[in-house]
């Protein structure tokens, strides 16, 4: 369920925004922070970035550029100590929200990256199919196989994408099977 309650005073809304980044323990962008925000307060969309441009300046976060060229938010520590300073400003419907809500997203994300599958060049117009299954960040199987072309090497994605459990099982009943039973 959705709770709604609505932030207008830009220090509430700087203190919020100290609050969500201080729980998520980690760097978001500025779209997941609006998301998580916009849907725990009547929050304006664009007070959401004054007050990220606000904190930015005032050194209470920092931005960054991440591997995948996206930008993101973190606290520095007076903005790590701020947030726990006024963390009570935050209405405890909307820290409920914002803890529910942060949740589901690094769970979403964690499903998201359970299950690795592309093509890899590995010569001029050769191609390897890179596979791995995980489970949070213990990686299960981890795989490259050669493929020839692309097309083939995008084939074997998609069907590990499709079976990448029975593959798992399959691959483990075969290598934990005694030399008996192959007799």
């Amino acid at each position: 369920m959705k709770h709604y309650y609505k932030i207008t005073d830009p220090f509430e809304i700087r203190v919020t925004v100290l609050y969500t980044l201080h729980k998520a323990q980690r760097a978001l962008t500025a779209y997941e922070i609006s998301h998580i925000l916009l849907g725990s307060a009547k929050i304006d969309f664009f007070d959401i970035h004054d007050a990220l441009s606000f904190l930015t300046e005032a050194k209470e976060i920092y931005q960054f550029q991440s591997m995948e060229n996206k930008t993101l938010y973190a606290l520095t520590e007076t903005g790590a100590a701020a947030a726990q300073d006024f963390s009570a400003q935050v209405p405890l419907e909307v820290q409920e929200y914002i803890d529910e809500c942060i949740a589901e997203l690094f769970a979403e994300q964690e499903k998201q990256n359970a299950l690795i599958a592309h093509s890899v060049p590995v010569s001029f117009d050769e191609f390897a199919a890179h596979m791995e299954l995980k489970d949070g960040k213990a990686s299960l199987l981890s795989m490259t196989v050669y493929a020839k072309d692309e097309e083939l090497a995008n084939k074997m994605c998609k069907a590990f994408r499709k079976n990448s459990a029975k593959i798992y099982d399959t691959l483990i009943g075969l290598l934990t099977a005694s030399e008996t039973e192959e007799a």
